[in-house]
């Protein structure tokens, strides 16, 4: 069985450029030394907007990697409808593990959020372009097309005031009295909305902020009955949103 050709991220838009691209220093670097592709060698591109090619390496110019585009590459990635996750501001190390890991079950945006009882510093992260590499790193690992795209950390309050587009939005809530996800997944209308999702910090919510959802119009929902860590309930929403939302994906940017 053949290998499946190793995967780059192109920092543009593939479309309309040509016939030769030239990779950033960061993917020239993985694809020149670190993997050492000789010319000739068939490698898939893909870009932000999720456009997909076939390209194959040709001879380095320097110390940036030039590859010829043979022609788009159609891939079927039906996950569902698009799925935000806004999340309480972690440490480093549990950031990290967030972003790979939402990243591979298909969450489409991330919103880092600052609450009352989030006890991480913004700069203990290094953001924001620490977390786009690792976005980036996940989805040439995992064969999505579009990156997860991961906004600009903002305080709770300030986010939920914010315009969105129309779509279900929830926040995730210990209480025995919130619906649990999967009745709410099953019983919402509209199946073919985006989905919002709120996860708070290890102290959970305070009730100005419960309020606060409540008046933006967002749902308290229970994950399970079982207290999660942050970074867990995060992986715990999106893996219950992506199996239990089998219909047809709208485009990402309806979420932004």
């Amino acid at each position: 069985m053949s290998r499946a050709p190793h995967r780059f991220y192109f920092a543009g838009h593939l479309k309309g450029e040509g016939p030769v691209v030239e990779l950033s220093e960061d993917e020239s670097r993985h694809l020149l030394r670190v993997l050492r592709l000789r010319a000739g060698t068939t490698v898939d591109l893909f870009d932000a907007s999720g456009q997909g090619w076939s390209g194959q390496v040709e001879a380095g110019a320097g110390s940036r990697a030039r590859v010829r585009l043979l022609g788009p590459i159609e891939r079927d990635l039906t996950l569902g409808p698009p799925l935000g996750i806004a999340i309480a501001l972690v440490k480093r190390r549990a950031m990290d593990l967030v972003i790979e890991k939402l990243s591979e079950l298909g969450v489409d945006t991330v919103q880092p959020l600052m609450a009352d009882r989030t006890v991480t510093r913004l700069d203990e992260n290094d953001p924001p372009e620490r977390w786009g590499r690792l976005a980036i790193a996940a989805a040439k690992q995992c064969g999505r097309n579009q990156p997860l795209a991961i906004l600009p950390p903002a305080p709770v309050l300030d986010w939920l005031q914010r315009d969105r587009p129309p779509a279900h939005t929830i926040f995730a809530d210990p209480s025995p009295a919130a619906r649990p996800i999967g009745q709410w997944l099953a019983e919402r209308s509209g199946a073919r909305l985006p989905m919002w999702v709120a996860i708070g910090p290890e102290g959970g919510w305070t009730p100005r902020e419960c309020a606060a959802f409540e008046q933006a119009g967002f749902l308290p929902v229970r994950l399970m009955n079982m207290i999660l860590r942050t970074e867990t309930a995060a992986m715990a929403a999106a893996t219950a949103c992506r199996l239990l939302s089998d219909v047809a994906h709208p485009s990402a940017g309806e979420l932004l």
